[in-house]
């Protein structure tokens, strides 16, 4: 996982503004929660909360894997559906790949089967 600070950095220089770090982790990535702070291309208007999703190290290492997050990007991007979280920019270099998404509120999938 990108160190606090090192993600702060670059969430900033992409208009976006760390408001919580890790708030939740699956098997290929870490999500976190931030704020728009500057109005781009593709993304929502200023102050609204969108998720941060960090790709693990080990699955950027995963040959084609890097096309497959492009592929998700594009096909998420384009998806308007109340149960499919819209995304709205791919931020990547060779070192780490992150996805801005549609922030929803709620519980995690984990906690709902745990009630279901």
């Amino acid at each position: 996982m990108l160190p606090e600070a090192k993600l702060t950095a670059i969430l900033q220089e992409n208009g976006l503004k760390l408001v919580k770090h890790a708030v939740g982790s699956g098997g290929s990535a870490y999500v976190h929660r931030a704020e728009v702070t500057s109005e781009t291309e593709g993304m929502p208007s200023s102050g609204t909360s969108v998720a941060v999703k960090e790709f693990r190290e080990e699955i950027l290492g995963i040959p084609n894997q890097i096309e497959r997050i492009r592929q998700e990007a594009h096909i998420g991007s384009n998806v308007a559906h109340r149960h499919v979280a819209t995304a709205y920019k791919l931020i990547e270099t060779q070192d780490y790949a992150l996805l801005a998404l549609e922030w929803i509120e709620g519980m995690t999938l984990c906690d709902w089967l745990q009630e279901h």
